[in-house]
């Protein structure tokens, strides 16, 4: 059988298309599935991160609540005592108020008056132990223990009257499930923790945890030391993983962390691009056996070009066009193809774009807003409520109350120019140091005078500046001293009148002068009374008319909700923000505390 050159054409172009999609398909596909691994390393890599980072930042919180309880009158008293039942009755008290598992008291000499630990320490010297012995010398210190099959992040602080050290407070708290399971919402990567060859604490549930357990004890991966990275199969499923150690301060090493990520779950882009590429291989088959007779010679030409801009795709180069010029069913075909380069790379960098923004967004949120205070203090006489809600996923508002180190209720609220990353990182700075003054005793006027000094020249650098306003208040003599550094005057509704008082006094934003003097003023808070601090983003926020919310509609609620709980009016209040934004994104952040005097 005799085949005519059209047909030996239309045979050659057929089996080069064939290979060419097929070689297309391979590279392509292995291209991707590098990428998509590479992604889940730097997914495990950020994860790991993310772990350091609130395993740090669960031991800073801790060491705030160690120094604070050893800092507290009543617990110095009794180890100045030195009686062990009276010491472990206040530290059993001690334990309850800041939701610890673990206790460890000893006097100045390293003698251990008390400890509630669920199970045996396992040295017998407690003073030899880094983190008390850390204490013993002045400085507090946090470390991870494994007691027993329990693993415990702890801190200890000093127990000091003046220069003289009276004794070592340590706290723990266990690495429990919900550890593991905040990594886990932060970086959608499943945790388990081992101590002592036992999963303690998981983001999985029982089953997988069980599987992975199993999986890890018969490769003996649990006991190894150093880090491995490894792909494994579990439950017919595959995975990418990270098993790390946790050491303890002296470098010993007290349990492991996996971290693991679903390697079927990235692929499955692929196994779609897989169905693209048949669909299309398909398609060019179809227009190669209808046009090649008629264009054989106008084929090769076109078919060259797709060839060099198909080896481009496969050597990783997704930045050079298909370079075709025919208006026929070869240039559409180029076209499309190039369409799918085009697609191809602007979806890679979108996967790595948009997963690592949305993933340092949402720590970002979560730390934040882990830094305003979850409730109210318990004040005889006074209901107190408190909500911010940013512009953004971060901001720069802040509101915080708490009783100071003079007993006194102590209400903050700031205010940083901006309401951007920078912003916020500011508002956490501005937390540190107003609530480090409060610790040290600082009348308002002081804090506010002590946190422009240390705040001045990071302001100064950048531009930026921060408004606040402090009020402390005795509830014996509901006396309350305020000091205001340029921020809008609180509102004070008056029972006996009905009417409304601003609370003023001179002061100038923190960050524009570095010796600023802060004017401290005084009023008494009478039964009925209402009082309500807030940010410039509440009055300020304007409609679709340009016309802002205004002092006087924020005055009015506070005054129709007069009889409502400061939890019910503060709702009101961002309620009727957001109405007048008419569904348009907040232009500021907004925040209020409002305050009743029962």
């Amino acid at each position: 059988m005799r085949f005519s050159l059209s047909s030996k054409i239309l045979t050659l172009v057929m089996v080069v298309l064939a290979i060419l999609l097929a070689v297309s398909m391979i590279f392509i596909r292995s291209r991707v599935q590098q990428e998509v691994e590479e992604r889940l390393e730097q997914e495990l890599s950020a994860s790991r991160r993310v772990l350091l980072e609130v395993q740090g930042s669960r031991l800073e919180r801790l060491a705030l609540l160690a120094r604070s309880s050893a800092e507290a009158p009543r617990f110095k008293a009794t180890i100045d005592e030195g009686d062990p039942a009276t010491v472990l009755d206040t530290g059993r008290d001690e334990l309850a108020i800041v939701k610890a598992d673990l206790l460890l008291v000893t006097d100045g000499g390293g003698r251990e008056l008390a400890r509630l630990i669920p199970e045996a320490l396992p040295v017998s010297d407690v003073a030899a132990i880094p983190v008390v012995a850390s204490a013993l010398a002045g400085t507090g210190a946090q470390d991870i223990w494994r007691v027993g099959t329990r693993l415990f992040q702890v801190a200890s602080s000093p127990v000091a009257f003046g220069d003289e050290i009276s004794g070592t407070l340590t706290l723990g708290k266990e690495v429990a499930d919900e550890v593991a399971q905040d990594i886990h919402r932060l970086t959608g990567t499943d945790v388990v923790f081992f101590a002592a060859r036992r999963p303690v604490a998981s983001s999985l549930d029982a089953v997988s945890r069980n599987r992975v357990h199993s999986e890890l004890e018969r490769r003996g991966w649990i006991d190894r030391r150093g880090e491995v990275s490894a792909e494994l199969a579990i439950g017919g499923h595959r995975y990418r993983i990270r098993l790390l150690d946790l050491e303890d301060r002296s470098g010993n090493v007290v349990g492991r962390c996996l971290l693991q990520r679903s390697l079927d779950r990235a692929l499955e882009y692929l196994r779609q691009l897989e169905s693209s590429l048949i669909r299309a291989a398909s398609a060019v088959a179809l227009l190669g056996l209808l046009l090649a007779s008629l264009l054989s010679r106008r084929l090769t030409r076109p078919v060259a070009a797709l060839m060099v801009s198909t080896r481009q795709v496969q050597e990783g180069n997704y930045d050079e066009p298909v370079e075709i010029s025919s208006s026929d069913e070869i240039g559409e075909l180029a076209a499309r193809f190039d369409e799918m380069r085009s697609s191809l790379k602007d979806h890679i960098e979108q996967l790595k774009t948009a997963e690592r923004m949305k993933r340092d967004m949402e720590l970002a949120r979560e730390i934040q807003m882990g830094m305003l205070p979850s409730s109210a203090p318990s004040v005889p006489g006074l209901e107190l409520a408190g909500c911010c809600v940013p512009a953004n996923d971060v901001g720069g508002d802040y509101f915080d109350y708490l009783i100071g180190s003079r007993e006194r209720l102590e209400l903050i609220i700031a205010d940083v120019s901006g309401h951007s990353t920078a912003a916020a990182l500011m508002m956490a700075m501005a937390r540190l140091a107003l609530r480090s003054e409060i610790d040290r005793g600082c009348t308002p006027g002081e804090s506010l005078a002590a946190a422009n000094r240390l705040l001045f020249q990071d302001l100064a650098e950048g531009s930026m500046f921060v408004s606040v306003f402090h009020c402390s208040f005795a509830a014996e003599t509901r006396e309350l001293t305020y000091a205001c550094a340029g921020h809008n005057p609180p509102l004070l509704l008056r029972a006996s009148t009905g009417q409304f008082e601003t609370l003023s006094a001179d002061g100038i934003l923190l960050g524009i002068l570095e010796e600023p003097e802060f004017e401290e003023a005084t009023t008494r808070l009478e039964p009925g009374d209402m009082l309500c601090l807030y940010t410039d983003g509440i009055v300020e926020e304007v409609d679709r008319d340009e016309e802002e919310f205004g002092e006087k509609r924020l005055e009015q609620i506070l005054k129709d909700r007069v009889d409502e709980t400061p939890a019910r009016i503060a709702e009101a209040v961002m309620e009727a923000v957001r109405g007048h934004a008419a569904g348009r994104e907040l232009e500021d952040d907004i925040t209020l505390i409002v305050l009743k005097m029962s």
